[in-house]
C-alpha cells in the first residue's frame, strides 16, 4: 500500500489560460516513486478571494485527485470543453474547477482528515500558482516550472511572477505548436521522466476518397537503449469506416532498433478504397497497441489516429456566408446569416454543416454545429446573445441558432464546412485567413457590417466578394434579409482582382454579359452617397480568359475617407 508522500513531490508544472474554454493544469511527479494521488486535492480561489488561500481554511472549489502517478510522468486536468492544444480525451482528469481566467489562484494540498476529507490549511500546501485580481496576471498566456523551487509564497500581493527563477512565462502559440516530448506540451514536462514514448506523430489527417493512400508517422521521443516494437492497428470500434474503406488493412509492426535517434520514425501506408457509394465522409480511426520492450519504455502523447476520408460521391449544396455583423453599439448583437441560393432545403444537422470561427491568429477554430433547415431560398441565422438580439432586431426573423461562442470581434475568421469540422468537414465558403490576425487588413470588421455580393461560397477568400460598412450599428444590420446592397448588374459577375495605387486603379471581373458597362463610386455604398460614374471613364480590356479589366485615374481617391467601387450596366 502507498503511504502519503513529503511535500513537493508532485508539482503543478505548467499553467494554460487559452481563448473559451481552453484551460489546462498540468501536474507532475517530479520525484523517483510512485504518488498515490488519493491524499491530493487541487483548489480554486476565484476573482476578489484570489488571494485566500494564504490564510484561508475551507476553499469553494475542490477537485479530489485518485489513482497513483508513476515516477517522472505528468498528469493534465482540462476544462470539460477544451480543444486546443490538445483535446479532452488527451487528459487525465477533466473538472469544472478548470475555469479560470487569468486572476484565479490554483491551489494543491496534501492530507486527508480523519473522515477522509481534503486538509484545506497552509500548513499543508504543496503547490500554487498565484495570482490579484486588479493584475489578472496569468490572462491569455501559458507558463511553465523550469525548477522545482517554491514558487510562492504567503504574503500579500505576490503572484507566481515574483519567482522567474521557477516559472518561465511563454505564449500561447508557442505551446499550441509544441510536440510530445517538448517542455511546452501539455504532459510533458522536463522535470519528469526521460521514458521512452512511442506516440503518432500527428492526431489526423483529411483525405479525399480517391487520393489513393496516406501515411501513418510513428515516432519516438527519448529513446532508450532498447529496442521497441508497436503494431499498428484499425480500431473498428470507434471508426465510423469501415474496414472495407481502407482495403481491408490488417495490424502492422513498426520496430524502433536500439540506438534509436530522438524523433526517429516510421511510416506505414493505409491505401483507400474508392467506391461509388455517396455519403458524408467517414473517419478511420488507427490505434498504437501491443508495445513490445526490454526497457520502460511506452505508448503517449498520440496514441491515436483519425483519418477523415472525404467522399467525392457527394453532391454538396451551394450554401454560403451572406453576412456577418459586429455592431459598433451593442457588441451582444453580433450574429453570422447563412444563405441558401439553391431550389431544396439543407439539413444542416443530417449533413454535419459547421460554422467554425478562428479568433485572432488562432489555427485551431471553435466549433458551432448547426442544426435545423435552411429553406430553399431561405436565410439562416446563429446569433451571440438572445435578448440583445431581441432587443436590437424586434422586426427580424427569431435566429435559427443562438451560441455565445459567436462572439467575434471583427479580426477573425469563419469558416462553413460539410460533413463535420476542420478536421473532417469540406470547406465550403470562407471569410479570412485562419492563422492571420485580420487587425487592420483589408478583411478587418470591428464595429462593421460585412454582407456578400455574390451569390454562391468560395473555398478561397476573396476580398472583393465582401463589402464592408466601418461603424454600422444595429439600426443598419440586415437579420433575415439578403443583404441592402444591390450587386452590380448581372448579379453573376464576379470581382476576380482588385488594386489600387494612388489614384490609378484596376478592377478585373468576370460574369459581364452583353451590355455597356462602367466603373461607378461611392463613400458609403450608395445610401446618401449614391453611385455616380468616375469623372474620367475606365478603359476597358479584354482578357484572354474571358473577364474584362477597367482600368481607371480617379482624383478623389487622396486621403483617408475610403471609396468604394462598383461596375454596373450603364443606362
Amino acid at each position: 500500500m502507498l503511504g502519503q508522500v513529503a511535500f513537493g513531490q508532485l508539482l503543478i508544472t505548467q499553467y494554460y489560460e487559452g481563448t473559451s474554454n481552453n484551460k489546462f493544469l498540468e501536474l507532475t511527479n517530479v520525484g523517483g516513486t510512485e504518488i498515490n494521488l488519493s491524499t491530493f486535492s487541487l483548489t480554486r480561489w476565484a476573482n476578489a478571494g484570489t488571494e485566500d488561500w494564504k490564510t484561508a481554511t475551507t476553499a469553494g472549489s475542490i477537485e479530489t485527485l485518485s489513482g497513483t502517478l508513476a515516477a517522472g510522468e505528468s498528469y493534465v486536468i482540462a476544462n470539460g470543453s477544451a480543444a486546443i492544444p490538445i483535446t479532452v480525451g488527451e487528459a487525465e482528469l477533466t473538472s469544472g474547477i478548470i475555469t479560470f481566467n487569468g486572476d484565479d489562484s490554483m491551489a494543491l494540498y496534501n492530507g486527508l482528515d480523519e473522515f477522509d476529507q481534503p486538509i484545506i490549511d497552509p500548513a499543508n500546501l504543496v503547490d500554487v500558482v498565484s495570482f490579484t485580481d486588479a493584475g489578472s496576471e496569468g490572462q491569455n498566456l501559458s507558463f511553465v516550472r523550469k525548477t522545482t523551487g517554491t514558487g510562492y509564497d504567503l504574503n500579500p500581493g505576490t503572484t507566481f511572477l515574483d519567482f522567474p527563477a521557477t516559472w518561465e512565462v511563454v505564449t500561447l502559440e508557442d505551446v499550441n505548436s509544441s510536440v510530445l516530448g517538448q517542455d511546452l506540451y501539455l504532459g510533458s514536462s522536463a522535470l519528469g521522466s526521460s521514458a521512452p514514448i512511442v506516440s503518432f506523430a500527428g492526431a489526423s489527417t483529411v483525405v479525399n476518397e480517391d487520393g489513393g493512400s496516406f501515411t501513418l508517422s510513428v515516432q519516438i521521443s527519448n529513446p532508450g537503449p532498447e529496442a521497441i516494437s508497436v503494431d499498428v492497428a484499425f480500431d473498428i470500434v470507434n471508426s465510423s469506416a469501415s474496414l472495407a474503406d481502407v482495403d481491408n488493412f490488417t495490424a502492422q509492426t513498426v520496430t524502433f532498433p536500439a540506438g534509436s535517434l530522438n524523433g526517429d520514425s516510421q511510416d506505414v501506408t493505409v491505401n483507400i478504397t474508392d467506391d461509388a457509394e455517396a455519403d458524408l465522409g467517414e473517419e478511420a480511426v488507427f490505434i498504437l497497441e501491443n508495445l513490445q520492450t526490454a526497457g520502460d519504455a511506452k505508448i503517449g502523447g498520440n496514441e491515436s489516429f483519425a483519418a477523415s476520408i472525404i467522399d467525392d460521391d457527394t453532391n454538396i449544396p451551394q450554401i454560403y456566408i451572406s453576412e456577418i455583423a459586429d455592431p459598433a453599439d451593442n457588441f451582444d448583437a453580433r450574429f453570422v446569416e447563412i444563405h441558401n441560393p439553391t431550389g431544396e432545403d439543407v439539413d444542416l444537422a443530417a449533413s454535419s454543416w459547421t460554422l467554425i470561427v478562428y479568433f485572432n491568429a488562432n489555427t485551431s477554430g471553435t466549433e458551432i454545429p448547426l442544426t435545423g433547415v435552411v429553406p430553399a431560398g431561405g436565410l439562416y441565422i446563429i446569433a451571440k446573445n438572445a435578448l440583445a438580439y431581441s432587443e436590437s432586431y424586434s422586426a427580424a426573423p427569431v435566429p435559427d441558432q443562438f451560441n455565445g461562442l459567436l462572439d467575434s470581434n471583427g479580426d477573425d475568421n469563419f469558416e462553413l464546412r460539410f460533413g463535420g469540422g476542420a478536421l473532417t468537414g469540406d470547406l465550403v465558403d470562407i471569410y479570412g485567413m485562419p492563422g492571420t490576425d485580420g487587425t487592420e487588413l483589408e478583411q478587418e470588421f470591428t464595429d462593421s457590417q460585412v454582407i456578400r455580393n455574390v451569390t454562391s461560397p468560395n473555398a478561397i477568400f476573396t476580398q472583393g466578394e465582401w463589402v464592408i460598412t466601418p461603424g454600422a450599428t444595429t439600426a443598419e444590420m440586415t437579420p433575415g434579409v439578403l443583404g441592402d446592397i444591390d450587386p452590380p448588374d448581372p448579379i453573376e459577375l464576379i470581382v476576380q482582382r482588385f488594386t489600387m495605387d494612388g489614384t490609378s486603379g484596376s478592377l478585373t471581373v468576370t460574369g459581364l454579359g452583353a451590355g455597356i458597362y462602367r466603373v461607378e463610386s461611392s463613400t458609403d455604398l450608395g445610401r446618401s452617397d449614391a453611385w455616380a460614374p468616375l469623372v474620367s471613364p475606365a478603359s476597358e480590356v479584354d482578357n484572354p480568359d474571358g473577364s474584362v479589366s477597367f482600368n481607371f485615374v480617379d482624383p478623389e481617391a487622396v486621403g483617408e475617407t475610403k471609396i468604394f467601387y462598383r461596375v454596373a450596366e450603364a443606362p
